[in-house]
């Protein structure tokens, strides 16, 4: 009899194992960073370029960043004022490819050049000042609307191209 005692131990090891395996996740799926009420500035040359405002932040053990209760983004662009604005639902950073992923409602607001961008997912990279999706966008303009599924423009708004493009555009001077 007591020579089964080593196997009904080792059964009852892999079993716990098991268990204790299901409990705890691999560390790479915790955060390593929470915060709340997070408001993020960044500076070119001493010039307030743009303000990223977020209620939540989530960073990853890779250094990607999950922003999952939306955020708003000012750019100033070397001005003293709002030039443009950006809300979304949610947002993503990648951290090793550095450009920026937003979903939900999501919604540019050119204020110098009075144009509104309406679509369900931009991707924006910081690095070539670019802001681009394959998704169906929405652009009000002046009384205009131009709907049409894909869009790349400048991240301030200030210059745009829409692929498949559809809408009534009035071309009268």
């Amino acid at each position: 009899m007591y020579r089964y005692i080593p196997l009904l131990l080792l059964v009852i090891l892999s079993a716990c194992q098991k268990e204790t395996e299901q409990v705890f996740k691999p560390l790479e799926e915790y955060p390593d960073l929470l915060s709340e009420g997070v408001t993020m500035r960044y500076y070119d040359s001493a010039s307030l370029e743009i303000i990223i405002r977020t209620p939540k932040q989530v960073r990853l053990r890779t250094q990607d960043e999950v922003f999952p209760k939306g955020m708003n983004v000012e750019f100033y662009k070397g001005s003293d004022s709002i030039q443009s604005t950006m809300v979304c639902d949610s947002a993503f950073y990648h951290k090793k490819e550095a450009y920026w992923s937003f979903f939900g409602d999501v919604e540019v607001d050119n204020r110098k050049e009075k144009r509104n961008l309406k679509s369900q997912y931009l991707e924006w990279r910081p690095e070539i000042e670019e802001v681009y999706t394959d998704k169906p966008v929405v652009i009000i303009s002046e009384g205009q609307q131009i709907n049409g599924k894909g869009l790349r423009a400048k991240e301030d708004f200030s210059e745009y191209e829409i692929l498949n493009v559809t809408g009534i555009i009035d071309l009268s001077e």
